[in-house]
């Protein structure tokens, strides 16, 4: 999923084409040109947050950099991680690292509230419009 969201953000607003991200095109959908010019704290913020993302300084943001950006890993874990875990720790009354069927139904109102589930409801939307 991240990698479409960061595939459109990319095109969104890469105007040559070559699915790179110069400063320019970074700044393009972010403020206008009036912005830019309109005092020096806008463009000096813009930049210092694009050399931020810039990871390897070669003044252009790649599918890595941006995706970094747009989804960063907090904590040195993925939060998908970390749900996983919450749900396994809530729902697994018997502790034998599954799910049953029963444990599922006993404690739905984990899954229903569930970041992973909103998740997967918002992948297949998103499959079923492309």
């Amino acid at each position: 999923m991240h990698g479409l969201l960061v595939d459109e953000y990319i095109e969104d607003r890469d105007s040559d084409g070559d699915y790179h991200l110069t400063f320019k095109e970074y700044t393009s959908q972010s403020v206008n040109e009036r912005d830019l010019n309109s005092g020096e704290d806008w463009e000096l913020s813009l930049n210092e947050r694009f050399n931020k993302i810039d990871e390897n300084k070669d003044e252009i943001l790649s599918h890595p950099e941006v995706e970094n950006y747009l989804f960063p890993v907090f904590y040195d874990h993925d939060p998908a991680d970390e749900e996983a875990e919450h749900i396994m720790a809530e729902t697994d009354d018997d502790k034998d690292g599954k799910i049953s069927h029963y444990e599922m139904m006993k404690h739905l109102r984990v899954f229903v509230g569930s970041q992973v589930l909103q998740q997967g409801k918002l992948l297949m939307r998103s499959r079923d419009e492309l």
